[in-house]
Parts: structure tokens; sequence; C-alpha cells
């Protein structure tokens, strides 16, 4: 599904995007009970532009669960644990073109900036041991996204859970601080794709902070190690449209201690 939008003007990209992602293993299942407290912290104090959400785990009303802001995937019908959504704050809405969703795991926009269009597109890939979807079945929807929908002069903010492990240092798709000397099945996967329409894990690139991470993803198995397998990808010849990136967990806390996945801030 894709809608055309009444035309607004333009956002200027000399005002930094503000875009953060979430794995959220599900908006209605907070620990607290409430369900709206995840959406309270993402969006206090007007901090981001766009915020893009995986895992939501919403059914057939999703559509209208949040209001007009937001753009949910399809239901997720059997697909219980699948979902994707991206919010639009008030300073972008005007500048959205169009809007669109393939199936119940990846929803995309496309901006007009003072600089061309802007197509940011939020995924969430099933693990490797799925198999209605496979990981390989949400691969080809990627492809068939960027092949079809992305045109070579957009910008593209790629945000994603790909369940996949990408090697760092493997230059132009990762760099220095991938959390991984190795990539794994899916993270291969990953850099062909990368390879063929020019991209890069622009998130591998930032060096974290003295008390930060690249890890945005802790096992609930704490004997086992955590990984990074939420990335942000970008057109190479872009790459110094991205100032700062980085993980937080603030809203991944349990106990004091991290939980499930943390977000990727882009700004």
């Amino acid at each position: 599904m894709d809608a055309g939008l009444a035309v607004g003007p333009k956002i200027a990209l000399e005002h930094n995007l503000r875009m953060l992602y979430w794995n959220a293993n599900g908006l209605g299942d907070d620990w607290d009970g409430q369900s709206s407290r995840k959406f309270d912290l993402l969006r206090a104090n007007g901090r981001y532009d766009l915020i893009g959400i995986a895992e939501t785990h919403l059914g057939a009303t999703s559509d209208s669960l949040l209001g007009d802001e937001w753009i949910f995937s399809e239901p997720v019908g059997t697909d219980s644990h699948a979902g994707a959504a991206l919010w639009i704050g008030p300073r972008l809405r005007a500048a959205v073109r169009e809007i669109g969703r393939e199936g119940s795991r990846l929803v995309w926009a496309r901006l007009q900036t003072t600089r061309g269009y802007m197509m940011v597109v939020v995924q969430y890939l099933a693990h490797m041991f799925r198999s209605r979807p496979s990981r390989e079945d949400c691969f080809r929807v990627m492809e068939t996204l960027l092949r079809d929908r992305v045109k070579d002069s957009d910008r593209l903010v790629y945000a994603a859970d790909f369940n996949s492990r990408l090697a760092r240092s493997n230059k132009p798709i990762t760099g220095r601080f991938s959390a991984h000397l190795f990539s794994d099945k899916g993270g291969q996967r990953l850099e062909e794709i990368c390879r063929v329409f020019g991209l890069c894990a622009i998130s591998t690139f930032f060096k974290p902070g003295k008390r930060g991470t690249t890890i945005t993803f802790v096992p609930r198995d704490i004997t086992k190690q955590g990984a990074q397998i939420d990335y942000v990808l970008i057109k190479q010849r872009y790459m110094s449209d991205v100032p700062a990136l980085r993980v937080i967990w603030a809203h991944s806390m349990r106990n004091c201690q991290r939980f499930d996945h943390g977000a990727v801030s882009y700004t």
C-alpha cells in the first residue's frame, strides 16, 4: 500500500534529522502494565522527528491505535511476533510525499527535503529459525523495495532488526565499531545486498562513549553474550549526512539490567 499525500513545504536538512529506532518487543507488553508508557518516553520533550519501531506484535486494530501520525505495517495475523511502525513528528509531517507498507514487517515514507527526496524504511526481519516468513523471505522483500521503490537520487535511512551479525572493518560496508569479528550467514546475505545497492551500516562507524556500547541485543540467558543485530543503513555516498549515532538503553531497563533490545539514536 502507498498513498500520495497533500504537498507541503520541504524540510531543510541543515536542521539535523533526529531519529530513534527500537525493537520494542511488543507495544502492548509494557512491564508496568501501561501500554502508552513506551511512547511517552520516546516522544518526551520532542527530541525525535522520526521514531521507528520493530516487533510491535499489533493485530488488526493497529491502523487506528495511536493516531494518524503513525504508519503501521499490515496486521500481523499468524505472524504473531511481527509488526513495524513509523512515527512522523510535527516538524516533518508536511514534508511527507508518500507512505507505504510491505506485509507485516516493513513500513516506509518518502519525504521531500531541500536536498532532494529522503526514503525512511523500518523493517523487522525474521530470526534464523523462523520459516513463515523466513529471514530469506524478509531479505527478498528488502531487495524488492530497494530495487523498485528507492530511487538512485534518494537519500536513504534504512533501520531494522536484521537478526544478523556484521563483521567489523569490512569497508565500505562496515566500520571499526561493529561488535563482531565475523559475519554470520545473515550478515553475509546483508553484505551482499549492501554491495549491490551501495549501502553501508553507518551504525558501525561511530565509536561508543566511555560507558557506551555497540551491542543492541542482550539475551535473556545472561550466560550468553550480547550481539549487534540492529543496524541503520544509508547510501555510502551520503555518509557525511550523519553527524552522530549511538545505542541507548534507557528505554530497555528491567530490574536495573539491560533487557532485550537497545535503541539506535540517529541525530
